[in-house]
């Protein structure tokens, strides 16, 4: 999995994940996420490289979202799931 940190001229900090995103990729995340944070800026999340993602790390994802970061692209299966774990 890789991770891609954008910042637009607006400000907005972007991470973008291509590859399967799976508990191992976790630590990184969480280290580009805090980088983030630290830019005290908007956060936006695109998921459009993501293939695959497993249970537990869907479940972090959606904790993480709600606090720090807005979804902005997503395949469609996974947005599906983040709406069922979601609650939606």
């Amino acid at each position: 999995m890789q991770i891609r940190t954008s910042i637009e001229p607006t400000g907005a900090v972007t991470l973008t994940v291509d590859g399967p995103f799976t508990g191992a990729a976790v630590a990184d995340f969480e280290r580009a996420l805090e980088r983030a944070r630290c830019l005290d800026q908007p956060m936006f999340l695109d998921l459009t490289g993501v293939p695959t993602i497993d249970q537990p790390t869907l479940k972090y994802l959606v904790n993480v979202m709600r606090h720090d970061f807005r979804l902005i692209i997503c395949p469609a299966f996974v947005e599906q799931w983040i709406a069922r774990q979601d609650g939606g």
